[in-house]
């Protein structure tokens, strides 16, 4: 049987079934999650769920697990406070996988979808004081700044537009 992480990326028949799969469990948690006796501390492998969507290697080849965990984030504010929490207790995760990848230039192509998802993502978890205040915000405003710029310069309109949301909405919290 091939590993899961190289599967999941692959694009192979397997890979298309396990990420089939991790839809599946986010529809159910989203459906669990809407109930108000649902508490997501009281289920471990919640956090082994999104640290698998945040992994580097899956959400850096794949931003299928980042469309996912926007998915899941939007849909039920018990989620967004949840991945804030493990961003908090992780913060390489924001660094690595939040904030790495909107700092490269120049950008390939495939890419662009990528940044897209990542700046959706970081604005929802932004709009939470208590991860503002765990994480250096200016640098990361500097960087969506920089990433703006360069993409306007390339021609890249959805990403400047994108970032030029993100720069609004960081500035008004």
């Amino acid at each position: 049987m091939e590993p899961l992480l190289p599967a999941m990326l692959d694009g192979s028949q397997w890979g298309k079934f396990l990420r089939l799969r991790t839809e599946a469990i986010a529809t159910v948690l989203v459906g669990c999650a809407e109930s108000d006796d649902f508490r997501v501390e009281n289920h471990p492998w919640i956090s082994d769920f999104i640290s698998f969507l945040l992994d580097p290697v899956v959400s850096s080849e794949n931003v299928h697990s980042f469309l996912i965990l926007c998915g899941l984030i939007r849909e039920e504010r018990k989620l967004l406070l949840h991945v804030v929490s493990f961003c908090k207790t992780n913060p390489q995760t924001v660094t690595q996988t939040l904030h790495e990848p909107l700092s490269r230039w120049p950008l390939y192509e495939e890419d662009v979808e990528l940044v897209l998802v990542t700046l959706e993502l970081l604005e929802s978890l932004l709009s939470v004081n208590s991860l503002r205040d765990s994480v250096d915000v200016d640098v990361i405003y500097a960087t969506i700044l920089q990433l703006s710029e360069n993409a306007a310069s390339e021609g890249l309109d959805a990403i400047s537009t994108v970032c030029k949301q993100v720069i609004a909405s960081l500035g008004s919290h």
